[in-house]
């Protein structure tokens, strides 16, 4: 039988490498056993090493010893619309007038994840000619965050998207 504190170490390095990874991938990288990886993250999260953060039907785990900027910035990354809208905002500010204007159910999803990427710190929200508008607070540390942890994206697309901030 593994040495427990051994699987268990696997898995937090494996988290901190990998910021934002849901269970099933967990599994698969580390190939531990469903029951057992419940276990540990169970125990990883009891002890405050590790959180949990439910995204749809996933739950995204982060370690505890990254920055907030770190964890928030990598559960919106890891989601189509909020990979989506992340990479919008580095290209530049989203103006609240141009986004998606014949489609009212995609406009207000994008408004409320802009609106929960301020709270978090991520970005900002400005007027500019009467009208709202997004950017990054801080882009620098968000490009520095995406290099450092460019390796854990399985999207090679994205992977290309970071490289033209280099």
């Amino acid at each position: 039988m593994p040495d427990p504190d051994n699987v268990r170490e696997k898995i937090l390095s494996f988290i901190a490498k990998n910021p934002g990874v849901h269970f099933r991938e967990i599994q698969r990288q580390t190939g531990t056993a469903v029951g057992q990886l419940e276990y540990h993250l169970y125990s990883l999260e009891k002890g405050g090493l590790i959180r949990g953060r439910k995204d749809g039907k996933f739950v995204r785990f982060f370690s505890l010893s990254a920055g907030s900027l770190e964890n928030n910035l990598f559960f919106y990354i890891r989601s189509n619309r909020g990979r989506e809208i992340m990479f919008q905002l580095l290209r530049g500010d989203i103006r609240e007038d141009k986004i998606y204007p014949k489609n009212e159910r995609k406009r207000q999803e994008t408004l409320v994840i802009l609106d929960e990427l301020q709270a978090a710190g991520i970005a900002i929200r400005t007027v500019v000619s009467g009208k709202n508008a997004y950017s990054l607070r801080n882009r620098d540390s968000v490009i520095e965050i995406l290099l450092k942890f460019r390796e854990s994206f399985v999207d090679y697309a994205a992977n290309n998207l970071i490289n033209l901030f280099r």
